[in-house]
Parts: C-alpha cells; sequence; structure tokens
C-alpha cells in the first residue's frame, strides 16, 4: 500500500511563491482524484489567505505523481500531490531518480492508495500477485504515478 500525500518544496520555513501573493499546488490529469481534491484545497485557502495575507492558490493539472517531483524541481509549483513512494524515490534517489532531491518537504497525509491489478485468465497462473510479472501494464499518463508504480 501506497499513500497519497502533499509535498512542497523549499525551506523549511515553507514552499516558494510563483509570484508574489500566488501559490501554485500540482495535481494530475482531471480524469482522478488528485485534481477535484487539489482544486478543492486550493480555494479553501485562497478563501482563507487572500484577505488575510494576499494569498491565492490556484490547482494545475499535471501527469501524476512522477511529473509532479519534476514540477517541483523546476519551481513550476510550490505544492504538490504525489504519491509516498515518489516523495521516498525522490528524496533517496532511488527508483527513478538519480540523485537526492533533499529540498523535498511533506505537509500531510491524504490518504492511503491500495493497488488494484486485473490480469486476463490466460495469463494468470499461481493467482498471486506474481501473475504480473513481465507483463506491461499501465492505466495512467506518462509520467503519472500510476504508470510508474504499476
Amino acid at each position: 500500500m501506497t499513500v497519497t500525500k502533499i509535498f512542497f518544496t523549499g525551506t523549511p520555513e515553507g514552499p516558494p511563491e510563483k509570484k508574489e501573493g500566488e501559490l501554485i499546488i500540482s495535481t494530475a490529469t482531471t480524469g482522478g482524484m488528485y485534481y477535484p481534491i487539489g482544486v478543492g484545497m486550493a480555494s479553501l485557502w485562497s478563501i482563507k489567505l487572500a484577505s488575510a495575507h494576499g494569498i491565492q492558490v490556484q490547482a494545475i493539472t499535471s501527469a501524476g505523481s512522477g511529473e509532479n517531483i519534476n514540477i517541483l524541481k523546476g519551481k513550476e509549483a510550490g505544492l504538490a500531490i504525489l504519491q509516498g513512494l515518489f516523495g521516498k524515490m525522490a528524496w533517496n534517489g532511488i527508483g527513478i531518480y538519480d540523485k537526492p532531491y533533499k529540498e523535498l518537504r511533506t505537509i500531510t497525509m491524504l490518504w492511503p492508495n491500495v493497488e488494484h491489478f486485473v490480469i486476463i485468465d490466460d495469463k494468470v497462473k499461481t493467482d498471486t500477485v506474481t501473475d504480473i510479472k513481465g507483463l506491461k501494464f499501465s492505466i495512467g499518463r506518462a509520467g503519472s504515478g500510476t504508470e510508474r508504480s504499476g
């Protein structure tokens, strides 16, 4: 099981702002949960922060977790929603990341992710997760968490 979290890059004091008074949260495609959750959080944060602190928060779409790490690195957004697996890989410089990304910070867990695998009958040999070994599959957009963790 993986965990979905909100991450940011920058100093321990907080994420960088894209421009004065604007904070961007990178989500995923509009067909999944990251985008509507990000839009909801951006709306609530803007309502609470705009009048008192002059901060507007905007949600943007992306391919998902994998691309969101690159968006944070490139400072195109100050916040991102991603699978904890990608935060761990980026922090440690393992998996698809060749160097540790130590500027990464987490704010909170959003929810646990449960992975589901559906396999065509003629590919099932043991009725265990090992049946996926050697199969190429993905239901996610290129650069998404689903594509890279699947």
